[in-house]
């Protein structure tokens, strides 16, 4: 994941904006040496409905859908500290 200052990212954001476009990767912005915000790529719209055909055609079982569960709300709980350890 590339990372700038807050300064860097005001005084080139469209330059951010059109490799964050491109390379579809997010690029992360420090304010006072935390991280502040995410450029994310929006997410294409026929993406997004491939992906929730897909999972709408396939059943989970039950054991599935709590694990899916625990891990999103795991994954939500440490967002914060996985997008830092992804540094």
């Amino acid at each position: 994941m590339l990372t700038v200052s807050a300064s860097e990212a005001r005084a080139n954001f469209s330059k951010l904006g059109e490799e964050v476009s491109r390379t579809k990767q997010p690029i992360t912005v420090f304010k006072n040496s935390k991280p502040w915000l995410v450029i994310a790529p929006a997410q294409d719209k026929q993406e997004k409905e491939i992906s929730v055909d897909l999972d709408a055609a396939r059943k989970l079982t039950l054991e599935e859908k709590t694990l899916l569960s625990a891990t999103n709300e795991f994954v939500e709980e440490y967002r914060d500290v996985f997008e830092v350890l992804a540094q």
